[in-house]
């Protein structure tokens, strides 16, 4: 009987149901009368292998919903937080600022719930796969200041507005405008989500994994993705640092009015920023935004980097290839190397001739085209070596794995042939034995005759 997804760790009996008692003929007498087969002892209830399973996977898909709903509920505040901060700046529909920011909030308490049922599910699926029943084990220091971490990561927002902000409160608006930028931060849930709905959360992935001591999380996903497509990971990151870091700038310089505040213009500045030209036409003056600018560079430099990475990867050639284009370049150079071949006997003779006639004019002319074709004729042997060096290289392992090929098919054939001369030998030395037998036999009788006699 199989099951998806099982593996043979998950199989194993946990650390409390070693410590369980063993079974008494009593506890036997009363499983088969009233129990079911196939069940195992945890805690003084039955439980079967298949239900625990089944629970885990569901507690799994529980977590998967519970960081996309965290994800979208974060999405929703920053959206949110967006459209109250525009108006704000406007001072206009104070009903519909407060009501936003009231949505703000609430969307904040609702993403905080969110994020604390998560770790308790993820407590609850550690303690099932470790066999742990006392939820105060797992929740250790480390995991208790993550988790601390995180609620005040994602509580920070700006706080609900009761009436419009004047231009004079400007104490206020930079707290609002620090709070606005921080929700920003939230954007760290795409990894979990990420990692959540990889197929690395499969169960035969982390028998693997932890099998060969490797730590499957988040980095080892985003190998995996920029390994598969790192042209779509890489644009889309640029496009969301494009379009976050203009709104941020656009908000941070609108304290003071500057060119930069307008959004079409920080769309401009920052795109120039993350592709490290600078032209210098605008620039920055609160330290916000430059700041963001600053950030923004660092960024654009890691990504130019991982781009020329990646392009340099696409366009080296393939194995393939490589070796058809090594053919072509080695066909080429044979031919090189006979033409000249062939115009140096041709010279060598014209050499030949005028030195019988005794030309001293042609004698010289001739000469040097010998030593110029001799000279061409090494260049073209010396760039077909290094070729055949360098395809020699390459062939190395593939001519390695033949010539193991050979020595196993080599090893199983006298194999093959030492087992049949055994076989062989064992039948002859079978017959001798009856041989032996009969012999002494023969012996016997003849002896009994000779008596008789």
């Amino acid at each position: 009987m199989s099951y998806p997804d099982v593996t043979v760790l998950e199989l194993l009996p946990s650390p409390q149901s070693r410590q369980d008692p063993v079974e008494t003929p009593s506890s036997f007498s009363d499983s088969r009368a009233g129990g079911q087969p196939g069940r195992k002892r945890v805690g003084g209830s039955w439980e079967n292998v298949v239900s625990r399973l089944q629970r885990r996977k569901r507690i799994v898909e529980q977590k998967r919903r519970l960081s996309a709903c965290s994800l979208l509920v974060s999405g929703l505040g920053i959206s949110l937080m967006i459209v109250s901060m525009e108006l704000s700046l406007e001072c206009s529909r104070l009903f519909v600022i407060t009501i936003l920011s009231v949505a703000i909030t609430a969307s904040t308490v609702l993403l905080l719930a969110l994020i604390l049922f998560y770790h308790l599910t993820d407590i609850q699926l550690l303690m099932m796969d470790e066999g742990i029943r006392e939820w105060r084990v797992v929740l250790t220091g480390e995991r208790k200041l993550y988790l601390t971490l995180e609620l005040l990561l994602c509580a920070i927002h700006p706080f609900p507005l009761i009436l419009c902000m004047q231009p004079t409160d400007t104490w206020l608006r930079n707290v609002l405008i620090v709070l606005s930028l921080l929700m920003f931060l939230r954007a760290y849930l795409i990894q979990r989500v990420t990692f959540m709905y990889s197929n690395v959360l499969n169960p035969s992935y982390q028998t693997i994994g932890s099998l060969s001591k490797v730590n499957l999380k988040f980095h080892f996903v985003l190998k995996i993705l920029m390994n598969q497509c790192p042209g779509k990971i890489l644009l889309l990151f640029a496009v969301l640092i494009w379009v976050m870091g203009s709104w941020m700038l656009s908000l941070c310089e609108r304290q003071i009015n500057n060119s930069t505040s307008n959004i079409l213009t920080s769309m401009w500045l920052i795109p120039i920023t993350f592709l490290t030209i600078g032209y210098g036409d605008m620039v920055p003056v609160t330290i916000c935004g430059k700041l963001i600018c600053l950030i923004t560079g660092v960024t654009g430099v890691s990504c130019t980097a991982l781009v020329i990475a990646v392009i340099v990867k696409k366009l080296e050639l393939s194995k393939d290839e490589k070796h058809v284009y090594n053919f072509m370049q080695d066909i080429q150079l044979v031919k090189e190397v006979q033409k000249v071949a062939a115009d140096l006997i041709g010279v060598a003779w014209l050499l030949y001739k005028h030195r019988k006639i005794r030309d001293p004019q042609k004698i010289r002319r001739y000469h040097r085209d010998v030593l110029a074709t001799v000279c061409r004729f090494r260049r073209a042997k010396l760039r077909q070596r290094k070729l055949r060096e360098q395809v020699n290289s390459m062939m190395d392992i593939s001519k390695m794995q033949l010539l193991l090929y050979d020595m196993n098919a080599k090893m199983t054939e006298s194999y093959n042939e030492l087992e049949k001369k055994l076989g062989a030998l064992a039948t002859k030395v079978d017959s001798l034995a009856g041989g032996f037998e009969e012999m002494r036999s023969l012996i016997c009788e003849t002896l009994k005759q000779q008596r008789r006699e």
